[in-house]
């Protein structure tokens, strides 16, 4: 007889609570700068649907919008300016949230399933229905804002969307699988990097314009509470800001946007990186091979035909990267 023995490794992610959830559809980098900077000062939480993410399109729709908005407690507010975030959060911080949501999750790696075990739960202390969205994220995005740029926070999918009703006093409770198999089977090999939100939106609905004040109508759906898990030894953020891929430079000056990179005359590569235990070292290889450790975030790039750079940045527990591959004249 013979034995086998499955064994799973197991990944526990902390919790957390915030006081206003932000959806954005905004590929501005002053915008998804300043949610970076809000999210490490203010209790709120923050997805960014890329326009490269098909699985965006869906949740565009729902909110009869096109890009360049940003829909605070599922659409209580409608910004599409940087300049309107501060009072558009503290406006959404005087909503009461009634709904005590809470979320645990585990990764689970065996032979037999690989996937990301949720447990939701959801207590009213009067009647109530409701829709539950679970949504799934990457903390350091596969995606470039407009300035070519990482986001952070960005949308994979959703692992879940649930119609919900409560008695008062009464717990909702929920636990699922998400495999990341079919559409993203890259995140097994960076488990840090993902992250869990688990909002629940009011069954009422309320009329609201994508474009305020009163273009692009939309129901919408006011949040009445939240809870995510974002990992502890997230990988370090790394993004080559410059040159961006798929343009042409012309003595490091960018020219204009093409299928592919092409950098005449040289440039100077330049890199932006972020960590919250602090960055340790960065690697650069050129063309595959180990070339040096950087000392600064940029460095000059010449050479002749078709060449590529990646820059590794490692913190305490983990790394992150970004690369670029160009022909240079």
């Amino acid at each position: 007889m013979k034995i086998i023995v499955a064994v799973i490794a197991i990944l526990i992610l902390p919790v957390g609570n915030a006081m206003v959830f932000i959806e954005s559809f905004n590929e501005s980098a002053a915008l998804n700068d300043a949610l970076f900077e809000t999210f490490q000062n203010e209790s709120i939480c923050y997805v960014v649907f890329p326009p490269q993410n098909n699985f965006s399109n869906d949740r565009l729709l729902e909110y009869n919008a096109t890009y360049g908005g940003a829909f605070l407690d599922g659409g209580y507010r409608v910004i599409r300016n940087v300049s309107e975030l501060e009072d558009a959060i503290h406006e959404c911080m005087e909503r009461n949230k009634s709904i005590v949501v809470n979320i645990s999750a585990e990764w689970m790696i065996c032979p037999a399933r690989k996937g990301l075990r949720i447990e939701v739960s959801v207590k009213s202390v009067s009647n109530y229905e409701g829709v539950l969205r679970i949504y799934i994220m990457e903390v350091n995005s596969r995606w470039k804002d407009e300035l070519g740029r990482k986001y952070h926070f960005s949308f994979l999918e959703f692992a879940s969307i649930k119609n919900i009703s409560l008695k008062g006093g009464e717990e909702y409770y929920t636990s699922l699988i998400w495999s990341p198999m079919e559409n993203y089977p890259d995140v097994i090999k960076n488990k840090n990097n993902i992250a869990v939100v688990a909002a629940i939106f009011n069954k009422e609905w309320h009329v609201g314009y994508a474009i305020p004040p009163d273009e692009r109508p939309f129901k919408a759906h006011y949040l009445d509470g939240i809870a995510f898990y974002i990992p502890e030894d997230t990988p370090p953020y790394i993004s080559i800001v410059y040159p961006r891929s798929g343009h042409i430079y012309v003595f490091g000056r960018e020219i204009m946007k093409i299928k592919t990179t092409i950098i005449i005359g040289g440039i100077v590569v330049k890199i932006k990186t972020w960590d919250d235990h602090g960055i340790e070292k960065i690697e650069l290889y050129k063309d595959g091979k180990f070339v040096k450790e950087l000392e600064k975030n940029e460095l000059e790039w010449h050479g002749i035909g078709y060449h590529s750079l990646e820059f590794i940045a490692y913190d305490a527990n983990s790394m992150g990267h970004d690369s670029i591959k160009a022909f240079l004249i």
